[in-house]
């Protein structure tokens, strides 16, 4: 061979090609032939009219277009120019590149009925490409012959490459990307003012998975995902939409509730769905049409895939509930069918004749023999806000297309409906939807505000093309713009591969992968290339080396299915297992490669690289009445080995992805190329992260919603919670879920029956420090299940067509629904009583805090005094104050001097003037009372600062309680900790606090608000009182609300009990702050508005039992402001003040709210306080609770008020009533 012949060295090339096809000349006309062909067959035409004055005869040449390969892998494709020698193109691609190559090839390419026919190919040189300039010009193109088939056949390109290593998101991550958490280039945009909730297998029941912590004190909420898809059916007033590789209409949804269901909760889906649509609501459900099932002419076949497609369609005929069966590919959407309900247990042989009667499912094993059920794992997820109307826009897209022409005969025949069968939300006036006025990511659509720490980012990818939408544009440029890829004669999204790289390219730390397959990168394979080019396998090996040349950690955790769903020594499935294979040898070749030129021989690639699988090992419950060593069951079926030894796998089906715990992928899309081209299986997925809980924004490992729900998964499949497991990416981690995963397998394969910690089981495969060997020998015998097949794999000679079942995640399941605003202006005035008795009895008293947080910046009381005449002219009685003394922390909460009113808030002689004008205008001041703890001015007992000299009230370490480092009493309550806590029970230390607080009531202070009141004895609080008489006090008594695995107890009454204990030692003088309202309350308004009824239908909380001391409120200074504690759900504020403003007990308005949200929600808030004044609501007025459902609450208070908050639909009966306010899913309605 000459030199000349020797082709360079191939270079990986991995980054970002910008290239441009422009244009071609000179090609050849590859049509003549058959021109000719037609020319001489045309005068033997009988229908043929030869015309005098004919058109010139249209030329007959090439159809060209342009096929650009890259190391075997297709990596971009042109449209077809039709009849052209001379084609121009123009189009722009962006493609993502990890491929190890030598050169491009241009393919040129006539398009033919018949097929393409080959015109030549152009090449650039790979390490041209690879230096990063920019590449433009003609080259030339060379035919199968070795020469140009014309002179000067030549193909204009431009091409400019950029290195990943180059990219700062690459080296940096999401920190430094301009589009936040958003993929580029893509169909849909990342939406702002989102929530998402996060979903593991069909159903999670109380306890069954440990409490997750994240930050802030909140604990990851495991809800069930088929029990709230049922109450989203119930609970729709407009449309359900359905879309699913499988829906059977005979499947339950709820079989082990979590709460009460609703009437027709424990219908089956399919009269569910009837149920729904009898009600007026429009029903849609589009499967995907298995063409080897039928029904028809009495031939009934279940089909290949026995997805119960026309079982569903029969079902569904001469109903309201329109159903299509889509032919295009495999449709994803909702995977409501038999099989798949499961949870964490992943049960094996218990709850057969309950739980799952009917619903048995186990296909590698056929009729007539006796096994374990297949356990089912998914991810599932709900998107509410703008990015929902993106999930409903891919339902119109592809509902319109699957149901073109069924539409237009509907509409021919005589007397059908010619309305459209999608709804059309923009007519619905009381819905905000996106429309002319209201762009896609308008404020007005978001269910959080983008401050709120819980909102969510969320983007919508799919892959899918032209030929199962409609609404892609056929223009290539439109196309461009909107970021489709056109190829020949199709329009593609492949958002899905895209949002994949990209988010891989950005991590930094780890990724944690659950799949159901795992196959791609095939033109990197050591033998055999498949076709399957996706690029994850390869990134998530590229991204692994660079972190190993960097010398810094990283690690990616992959689970997948021990093997692929049926029968394990069926070709197809040792197909997809040898794919497999290939990709793993692929992906260890190159990390150990690494390893080895870095000389690190002392590490393992599977310190950076892991697979997992899961499986399960189960006890038979008693009724199994034959021994291990029977072949028969006792009905004569056949027993199988995996009944025997009490194992099967856990079939995983999800399809998602973590990143570094602030950013999730998930979907219905495999990582297969089935599912990542876009041309083949229709996906879609979602992408999304919490802005709040980023390593960005935190500086530190966020501890979000995404982090909680990895490490859910992981409590799931290893049962346990430890703190290594907060580090995904460190090495002790990594070695630790392998100890488990290992250990577990040795467990599942031996024949005597173990219990396994979880399960997690390592991949049966043989990795060395070079990377992969070869897949593990089983070291048990049952055969029949497939385990030993992981070993000898058959090596295929032939191309093979890929087989794979992809199946769909639950996506498209959200919420729509906003009401619009109308709201009333109305004013009201203030009332104000003398005693304490008086108020008590009186009930009718609306609290104001008047400052936050950060209060004390801001010239505090000079501020206020300017808001007084408002305040009062708002309705409030009283406003509660931040501590006025002089304090060692600026908010006030570290008091020291107690006698010295100047303090950070501002100098005594503008307090004086501010309590002064708050008396003018008849509104009382309450005094923020600290007397837990108390700063010391020197050092005693201890070395503590806990004496007192050179101040009033000049005590020493026997006024401090001995818990905090002083010579006093034990503490009667709860320690403080890290300050000296007041010891109550000495004689003089009462005295002096009842002096001070009665030198307090002469300065102007009417009402007192004790804090941390669980510091001391509640009798305590009842001798201050008594002695120092203020008007009205009210105790803080907050600890937590009660919790289990999954979120917040529905039943609060031990919580709410221990505050009515506290109102009650104070002897009934004290109201208390009603913690057990805000903590149901901020949970119902999130779509759990049952909570808001107890099981005696009262209100759950402290109003509930003794409305005249509980004290409600939404927010304050420690949950709310710039602490956020714990927070009401911003985008649910004004519902939170509809509940308390009109229901019984004293409701607290908070400063940020009234005076710092804008205008529109303080006016919002004085219409509710005028109405509860108008109508004279006031703490112990009766309340009729009349519903209480997930999205809607409605209630009337006395006889002359009634309200409702939530989405759901609803409005009294009567023409007395008439609308009083509304508002963002509140309304109040009053008498006339």
């Amino acid at each position: 061979m000459s030199e000349d012949n020797i082709p360079d060295p191939a270079v990986c090339l991995h980054g970002d090609l910008v290239l441009k096809i422009i244009e071609a000349r000179s090609l050849p006309n590859m049509d003549l032939l058959s021109d000719r062909l037609r020319r001489c067959f045309t005068p033997f035409d009988p229908f043929s009219k030869r015309k005098k004055n004919h058109r010139t005869r249209k030329i007959v040449t090439s159809d060209p277009y342009v096929t650009v390969c890259l190391a075997g892998a297709t990596v971009a494709r042109t449209r077809v120019i039709s009849n052209s020698q001379d084609p121009i193109w123009n189009e722009r691609f962006k493609i993502p590149l990890a491929h190890p190559a030598n050169q491009f090839e241009f393919y040129i390419k006539d398009n033919d009925v018949f097929g393409a026919d080959l015109i030549g190919v152009a090449t650039v040189q790979a390490a041209d490409v690879l230096a990063g300039e920019m590449i433009r010009g003609w080259f030339p193109i060379i035919s199968s012959h070795g020469k140009p088939p014309k002179t000067e056949c030549a193909l204009h390109l431009e091409m400019k490459f950029t290195k990943c290593e180059e990219m700062p998101v690459f080296k940096n991550g999401n920190a430094v990307n301009p589009n936040g958490f958003g993929i580029g280039n893509c169909y849909f945009p990342a939406r702002h003012g989102g929530s998402v909730t996060l979903y593991q297998d069909a159903h999670v029941m109380e306890s069954m998975l440990p409490e997750i912590e994240l930050e802030n004190g909140t604990v990851f909420k495991h809800e069930p995902c088929w029990e709230e898809i049922c109450h989203a059916i119930l609970e729709a007033h407009h449309l359900v939409y359905i879309t699913g590789w499988s829906v059977f209409h005979e499947v339950k949804l709820v079989r082990e509730p979590t709460r009460p269901l609703p009437h027709g909760g424990d219908l089956s889906l399919g009269d569910l769905l009837k149920y729904k649509s009898e009600e007026g609501v429009r029903v849609l459900v589009l499967v995907w049409d298995d063409k080897t099932s039928h029904s028809k002419f009495f031939i009934n076949t279940a089909g290949v895939m026995q997805t119960h497609d026309e079982e569903t369609r029969k079902f569904f005929r001469h109903t309201a509930v329109t159903c299509v069966l889509s032919p295009r590919y495999a449709s994803r959407g909702l995977d409501l069918c038999d099989g798949r309900y499961d949870t964490p247990k992943h049960r094996l042989f218990r709850d057969l004749d309950t739980v799952y009667k009917d619903d048995f499912h186990n296909p590698t094993y056929s009729a007539g023999i006796r096994c374990p059920r297949e356990p089912w794992h998914d991810l599932h997820c709900k998107v509410e806000g703008p990015a929902a109307y993106d999930v409903l826009t891919n339902f119109e897209q592809r509902w319109r297309k699957a149901t073109k022409w069924a539409e237009l005969g509907r509409r021919l025949k005589r007397g059908s409906k010619s309305e459209e069968s999608l709804l059309k939300l923009d007519r619905i006036s009381w819905i905000l939807s996106p429309s002319q006025t209201i762009i896609q990511d308008d404020p007005s659509l978001w269910v959080c505000s983008v401050g709120d720490s819980e909102n969510w980012n969320v983007q919508v990818f799919r892959s899918i093309d032209s030929g199962s939408v409609k609404g892609f544009p056929k223009d290539i440029y439109q196309a461009d713009a909107e970021n489709l890829v056109c190829a020949k004669n199709l329009v593609i999204d492949r958002s899905i591969q895209t949002a994949y790289i990209q988010a891989i390219r950005a991590a930094q730390h780890f990724i944690y992968i659950e799949n159901q397959y795992f196959i791609g990168s095939s033109y990197a394979w050591p033998s055999y290339k498949a076709g399957a080019d996706n690029l994850i396998p390869m990134e998530l090996a590229l991204k692994i080396t660079s972190k190993i040349r960097a010398k810094e950690r990283f690690a990616v955790y992959v689970v997948i299915p021990m093997w692929p769903e049926g029968v394990p020594t069926s070709t197809s499935v040792q197909e997809i297992l040898f794919w497999q294979g290939q990709t793993f040898k692929t992906m260890y070749a190159i990390i150990g490669n690494e390893l080895k030129s870095m000389g690190m021989e002392d590490s393992h690639p599977q310190d950076y690289l892991n697979f997992y699988c899961l499986g399960r090992r189960e006890e038979l419950p008693s009724d199994y009445s034959w021994s291990r060593s029977c072949l028969l069951s006792p009905t004569g079926d056949a027993i199988s080995p995996s009944l025997r030894f009490q194992r099967f796998m856990i079939y995983v089906h999800a399809k998602g992805m973590i990143v570094d715990d602030e950013y999730v992928i998930l979907g219905s899309a495999n990582i297969n190329q089935r599912s990542m081209a876009g041309s083949r299986d229709t996906e879609i997925a979602i992408g999304a992260c919490q802005p709040h809980y980023t390593w960005k924004e935190r500086k530190r490992h966020p501890r979000g919603q995404v982090y909680g729900y990895r490490m859910s998964l992981w409590a799931e499949h290893m049962h346990t919670v430890t703190d290594v497991f907060k580090e995904a990416g460190s090495l002790e981690c990594v070695k630790t879920v392998n100890d488990i995963a290992e250990e577990n397998w040795k467990r599942y394969s031996s024949n005597e029956f173990k219990h396994l910690q979880g399960h997690l089981l390592k991949y049966p495969i043989s990795v060395t420090r070079s990377g992969f060997h070869s897949f593990r020998k089983s070291t048990h015998t049952d055969t029949e299940e497939g385990e030993t097949r992981l070993g000898p794999l058959k090596f295929f000679e032939q191309n093979m067509v890929q087989i794979t079942r992809g199946i769909l995640v639950l996506i498209g399941y959200f919420t729509l629904l906003h009401f619009q605003q109308d709201p009333a202006n109305v004013n009201n005035n203030t009332e104000e009583s003398t005693d304490l008795g008086a108020v008590l009895r009186n009930g009718r008293e609306i609290l104001l805090q008047g400052f936050n947080w950060e209060s004390h910046k801001y010239d505090w009381w000079r501020n206020l005094e300017k808001k007084v005449p408002d305040i009062a002219k708002s309705g409030f009685t009283s406003v509660w104050l931040p501590p006025a003394t002089n304090s060692f922390s600026p908010e006030g909460y570290l008091p020291q001097n107690l006698y010295s009113l100047n303090s950070a808030y501002g100098s005594e002689q503008l307090l004086k003037a501010l309590l002064q004008k708050l008396k003018q205008y008849k509104v009382r001041a309450m005094a923020d009372i600290v007397i837990n703890h108390r700063i010391g001015t020197t050092q005693g007992h201890g070395g503590m600062y806990n004496r007192y000299d050179g101040i009033p009230l000049a005590w020493n370490e026997h006024a401090v309680t001995s818990c905090t480092g002083g010579l006093g009493n034990k503490s009667t309550g709860d320690n403080f900790n890290g300050v000296p806590n007041i010891d109550h029970s000495q004689h003089f230390v009462r005295k002096d606090i009842i002096g001070w607080l009665k030198w307090l009531r002469n300065v102007g202070f009417q009402d007192f608000r004790f804090d941390f009141a669980r510091g001391y004895s509640a009798k305590y609080v009842k001798e201050y009182i008594e002695e120092a008489k203020p008007i009205f006090s009210v105790g803080e008594c907050w600890d937590s609300c009660n919790y289990n695995g999954y979120g917040l107890d529905y039943n609060q009454d031990s919580h709410r009990q221990r505050i009515i204990n506290w109102i009650d030692a104070t002897g009934q003088l004290s109201t208390a702050f009603d913690f057990t309202t805000k903590g149901i309350l901020q949970e119902a308004v999130k779509g759990q508005f049952w909570r808001l009824r107890d099981p005696q239908g009262k209100p759950p909380g402290v109003v509930g039992w003794w409305p005249s001391r509980a004290v409600t409120f939404i927010d304050n200074h420690d949950t709310g402001s710039t602490q956020a504690h714990w927070p009401f759900p911003s985008n649910h504020i004004m519902e939170g003040y509809a509940y308390i403003l009109t229901h019984p007990g004293i409701p607290t308005v908070f400063y940020d709210h009234f005076y710092d949200w804008g205008d529109s929600i303080h006016e919002q808030i004085a219409k509710l306080v005028n109405i509860r004044k108008r109508q004279d609501i006031h703490s112990r007025s009766s309340l009729r609770i009349l519903e209480s459902q997930n999205n809607l609450y409605s209630a009337m208070i006395g006889d002359k008020v009634c309200m409702k908050i939530g989405d759901g639909s609803w409005c009294p009966t009567g023409r007395e009533w008439t609308l009083a306010t509304s508002g963002h899913r509140y309304a109040v309605w009053q008498k006339q």
